[in-house]
């Protein structure tokens, strides 16, 4: 199925998310129209619960819609499938009412939504009658053994002894960073995964957390920060978002890495953050998101960013809710994105160092709009109208990409690149025409470009070319 392009994906959702209610109302009343028994098994709670699954398998599905990532749906389903199977409850009743939510959602949307709709049920529903799928292996690393025991001592409340061991890892020449990576986030992980399989308690899944919290507070003091500052990040998590462990180690080891951090905690309102943003100067906004159905909260965030800022704060995205839709966080505006506690620092640390990109294009119109794009994306843009400003511009200025016309009066792009290649190396080169085509763009890259784009330019399309550039 062709990628559905992201507005038409936000409306889908909207859509599914203004009749949720309704449809669980119905679902969850035919539900137990068929299955009388279920009431008496489990008296008002199963109308209680029926309504509430409803809504929640139909958060899951605007989310993924408006991700654009059916595994994401997928994912959430094979979950749902094996919670519910440790819980006795069969994989075909999540299928049915699965079904039964489709056939809801049918008759309320109009037929290209519905359609949509439909084809991420079915792949949920396939996803349930195969079982639900394998529970996530647990991570191996160096410190498995410890993660482990520290997990079991935290289910079991035994607070001192959690951070006994940890300490103890800490005077045997861990650093304190492995022990965030490789203990805490492991052991996290693995308790998620027991709670899932129903091998413990909503309860003791809550004190595990406030065990790490505790553990977290007693491990911080001895993290020591490098004298050189990389910059100033506010590190939050959404409105709605309320799980604060992973934010809180991010923030954590930021300030080991040399950032000066303030960590807002979660659930933060939109306002507050901003404020904060501009209180802290900051240079970088992280932002943490591990239910799909928080993103639309994430991209309000964003977006009032980018309309106080203008592009000077960089937005870096992480959490659970990313790791389906690797490229979600490129559509909602976000300039990186971390799916683990290493690459949330090697993104921040990669963001610290602002690139500088300079457009050349003999067309002002066509500056103005890659000039504006490339700063609300967190670059730093400088211009020339030909071939001859753009090597001025590189004389005086360090520039980390040229995004070059091939026609312009004067000295043109084709002229012009050659002369980069010789005398600066190390800028990559975007070649950029609309008058000539494919034949143009085929010559420049013989004669140095590493890309080719032919106008006209997709913000999305610029923003990922360019990001692949500086990769290289």
């Amino acid at each position: 199925m062709a990628r559905i392009e992201f507005g038409r994906r936000i409306q889908i959702a909207r859509a599914i998310r203004a009749c949720r209610a309704a449809v669980a109302e119905e679902v969850t009343t035919a539900f137990l129209a068929r299955h009388p028994d279920w009431e008496l098994k489990y008296g008002d709670r199963a109308r209680e619960f029926g309504i509430k699954d409803a809504v929640y398998h139909q958060d899951f599905l605007a989310a993924a819609i408006e991700c654009g990532e059916v595994e994401a749906f997928v994912d959430y389903c094979e979950w749902a499938a094996r919670m519910l199977l440790a819980r006795d409850i069969k994989p075909r009743f999540l299928s049915e009412n699965l079904t039964q939510i489709g056939g809801q959602l049918n008759a309320r949307l109009p037929a290209p939504a519905a359609d949509i709709a439909a084809s991420y049920l079915r792949r949920g529903v396939e996803s349930c009658l195969q079982g639900g799928g394998k529970s996530e292996a647990e991570p191996i690393g160096k410190l498995e053994q410890l993660a482990g025991v520290y997990a079991n001592a935290a289910l079991g409340g035994h607070r001192q002894a959690a951070l006994n061991l940890l300490l103890e890892a800490v005077r045997q020449g861990h650093p304190v960073s492995d022990l965030y990576s490789e203990v805490l986030q492991a052991a996290m992980r693995r308790i998620g995964v027991l709670w899932e399989q129903n091998e413990i308690t909503v309860a003791q899944e809550h004190m595990a957390t406030a065990i790490t919290q505790f553990v977290l507070a007693q491990l911080y003091p001895l993290i020591e920060p490098p004298a050189q500052l990389r910059g100033r990040i506010v590190v939050t998590g959404v409105e709605g978002e309320f799980h604060q462990i992973g934010a809180n180690m991010v923030a954590d080891m930021l300030e080991a890495n040399g950032w000066d951090v303030r960590f807002l905690g979660t659930d933060t309102p939109v306002g507050a953050v901003v404020a904060a943003v501009e209180e802290h100067q900051a240079d970088v906004l992280g932002v943490s998101a591990t239910l799909l159905f928080n993103i639309p909260n994430v991209v309000r965030l964003i977006d009032a960013v980018r309309a106080r800022f203008r592009g000077k704060v960089q937005v870096l995205v992480g959490g659970s809710a990313f790791r389906l839709a690797p490229s979600l966080y490129e559509e909602i505006g976000a300039n990186a994105c971390a799916l683990d506690l290493k690459s949330a620092i090697a993104a921040a640390n990669g963001l610290a160092s602002k690139k500088s990109v300079l457009v050349a294009d003999d067309d002002a119109g066509v500056r103005r709009y890659l000039s504006r794009i490339l700063e609300e994306a967190g670059y730093e843009v400088l211009l020339a109208e030909n071939g001859k400003e753009a090597m001025r511009q590189l004389r005086a200025h360090p520039v980390h990409l040229v995004l070059i016309d091939l026609v312009m009066p004067e000295q043109d792009g084709l002229e012009t690149i050659p002369m980069i290649k010789a005398a600066f190396p190390d800028p990559r080169i975007i070649a950029i025409s609309g008058a000539f085509g494919a034949t143009f763009l085929r010559v420049a890259k013989a004669f140095g470009a590493l890309d080719t784009l032919a106008k006209p330019i997709s913000r999305e399309t610029l923003l990922r070319r360019v990001r692949q550039a500086l990769a290289v």
